[in-house]
């Protein structure tokens, strides 16, 4: 922490007539009138009013920083000095509502966000109580004064407000997407302004802290890890969801009181499409994550998944990853396979949907629906009858599957169907098989993410054209 200055703001910087400057002297260096009631004094603006993008220099007679800062250190007082109130410049300018451009000049100076007024009120407390979460975004990216926050420990009013469950939380990203990227925790209770009742971590050190802390029970540690990770889907960077979910312990509370917590992740997240699927996929292989599948309204978890690919124009390959893992977990139904189709044809997701598909008999069987998805199949030129020979062994495998899910009776007087069916009834030829094991070793062996990938690697090999052209036709990348 900062080393607090002891001298007093001069009277040079406190002239009531002043105009010329950075800031008007009776606004920010004049200290405030005493005998004021407590929790009426020093309030500064509405919450959410710390600071404005629009407060511009003339509104707000700042004109230049410089200024400011040579007369404090010519009268040696420094960025830190207080008034009569102990009201550093920093906090002094906060209450007043002063730009933001203003607050970063004093932070870079080296301003302290920790040192108290005669209220016991800090820079810190202020912004919190406030809820400026912009400001204190900004303050925390130059705060120069950080040791506090990587500090393993809270003072005794923080941890008997955790172990009761009076704090509330919340998480910031400080440089999201750079290397310098940290993600903090603030924690307070009661009234913020006072320091007492505010601290702000590192995420890490907090987690450590609270996991290491022997008066708080596991219950209320996962309490407190379920508002965390719950704030941590909307941030812009997944490094807090990735930092919380790490404790084991979370899920099975996740998966007790919070069963909608997929769809909620899948509709509100912000991260970036490669951090999204990959959260997804931790999701997806905890072992409570049969739990997480529930959706509200009567909609399908595969629904708002392919909303949700479709909206974020997500990969293939990570579409069929997901879709590949979800379909041990949850039913497939008919209606969710022609949805599918819709959005992305009939490709490798729709025939991993087929290949679980579960049509039992006529009494569970939604027949109408299934004929009907055939029959718009027809137009599809990929499933013409001269191109059938063509398709994958998985897709055709697949497609069979769909066209014997309806009573041959149903389906009797169609020719093109029964076509359809003789041709891919035909028995594999060992050559079919074999490139398609073959495939399958080549794509697990190397870890092949696309086929672009794929050809390159077949193309390495030392084979006969004619077997590597066979190689890439059609390779089963996406499929598990």
């Amino acid at each position: 922490m900062a080393k607090i200055s002891t001298a007093v703001i001069p009277a040079q910087l406190n002239m009531e007539n002043t105009t010329k400057g950075l800031v008007l002297a009776e606004d920010i260096l004049r200290p405030y009138p005493k005998g004021q009631a407590r929790k009426d004094s020093n309030r500064g603006r509405p919450k959410g009013s710390c600071t404005t993008a629009t407060d511009t220099p003339e509104k707000m007679l700042i004109e230049d920083f410089k200024e400011f800062s040579d007369c404090l250190q010519m009268s040696n007082v420094g960025v830190d000095g207080r008034n009569e109130n102990g009201e550093t410049p920093l906090l002094a300018c906060l209450k007043r509502g002063r730009s933001h451009a203003f607050i970063k000049c004093l932070v870079l100076e080296g301003a302290s966000i920790t040192i108290p007024d005669e209220e016991d009120i800090t820079p810190l407390g202020f912004i919190m109580a406030n809820n400026c979460w912009d400001t204190l975004q900004l303050v925390l990216e130059h705060c120069k004064d950080t040791q506090f926050m990587y500090e393993p420990k809270l003072n005794y009013t923080l941890r008997g407000a955790l172990k009761y469950g009076k704090c509330q939380f919340k998480i910031l990203t400080v440089n999201s997407g750079l290397v310098s990227e940290n993600v903090f925790a603030c924690i307070a209770t009661s009234d913020p302004s006072y320091s007492c009742n505010t601290a702000i971590k590192e995420l890490h050190v907090f987690l450590n802290l609270l996991e290491a802390d022997k008066h708080l029970n596991k219950s209320r540690f996962n309490c407190i890890c379920t508002t965390l990770i719950k704030q941590s889907i909307v941030l812009n960077s997944a490094t807090a969801f990735k930092a919380i979910w790490k404790k084991d312990q979370l899920h099975l509370k996740l998966a007790s009181e919070q069963r909608k917590f997929l769809y909620k992740f899948i509709v509100d997240c912000n991260f970036t499409n490669a951090e999204f699927i990959e959260c997804l996929r931790l999701i997806l292989v905890s072992r409570h994550a049969i739990r997480f599948l529930r959706t509200p309204y009567n909609s399908s978890i595969y629904l708002e998944l392919f909303w949700c690919f479709n909206a974020r124009n997500i990969d293939k390959r990570d579409r069929a990853l997901i879709i590949s893992r979800i379909v041990k977990l949850a039913k497939v139904t008919i209606e969710e396979v022609i949805v599918a189709n819709r959005l992305f044809g009939f490709n490798e997701e729709v025939v991993i949907l087929l290949r679980y598909l579960n049509l039992k008999g006529p009494a569970d069987s939604n027949y109408s629906r299934v004929l009907d998805f055939i029959m718009k199949l027809e137009a599809n030129p990929k499933l013409w009858i001269e191109n059938l020979n063509k398709l994958e062994l998985v897709a055709a495998a697949s497609y069979r599957k769909l066209l014997y899910g309806v009573p041959e009776d149903i389906l009797a007087n169609n020719e093109v169907i029964e076509m359809k069916k003789r041709v891919l009834n035909e028995v594999p030829t060992l050559s079919v098989l074999s490139a398609h094991a073959f495939q399958m070793c080549l794509k697990n062996y190397h870890s092949v993410k696309d086929v672009n990938e794929f050809n390159t690697i077949v193309g390495s090999l030392p084979l006969p054209r004619t077997i590597k052209d066979s190689l890439c036709h059609g390779p089963p990348i996406y499929y598990g």
